[in-house]
């Protein structure tokens, strides 16, 4: 008696990360917190425009400028940051070689060498210039779109789809 066996679908290819795309994961990473900040740079704000109204006091200058440091200051710092690290982090400057099937990635870089099961995924987001696969809240591995062939692509949204449909089972 003869067993069939399904051929696994996997894709390799190679990628290097640009800070554009680099700048994008971490952003989107603290999205929520950007947004967290700039509402209480907003009630902060609106708190001294009621306070200066209401008893012209000069304290309402300082408080008026603590929102506008919520709402700008912390982006600054994070842009900083964020430029910061991408230029001190020396993986991040390495080709990396992909090697994706529905078992595992495997990455390969100039100084490291790493393999995670499908099952050890956090989740997986896309937008349209990069697909990330997040190990966990904060560290993804960032795969853009424009080095991958059509094929490639969708094969890759194809083990894509079998993680997410093993997920929610």
């Amino acid at each position: 008696m003869m067993q069939s066996q399904n051929k696994m679908l996997e894709i390799s290819f190679s990628s290097k990360i640009e800070y554009q795309d680099y700048k994008q994961l971490n952003l989107q990473v603290s999205q929520k917190i950007l947004f967290i900040f700039k509402i209480i740079g907003f009630i902060i704000i609106a708190i001294s425009v009621l306070l200066f109204v209401q008893t012209e006091s000069i304290y309402s200058i300082p408080l008026m400028i603590l929102g506008l440091l919520f709402i700008f200051g912390f982006s600054f710092l994070m842009s900083f940051s964020i430029k910061k690290n991408y230029k001190s982090q020396q993986r991040i400057h390495e080709r990396l070689e992909y090697t994706i099937n529905e078992k595992d990635i495997h990455i390969q870089g100039e100084s490291f060498n790493s393999t995670v099961s499908w099952n050890k995924i956090y989740k997986v987001t896309e937008t349209n210039d990069l697909i990330f696969i997040f190990e966990n809240r904060l560290s993804a591995y960032i795969i853009p779109i424009k080095n991958l062939s059509n094929k490639e692509y969708a094969d890759l949204k194809s083990i894509i789809k079998s993680f997410e449909s093993s997920k929610n089972t």
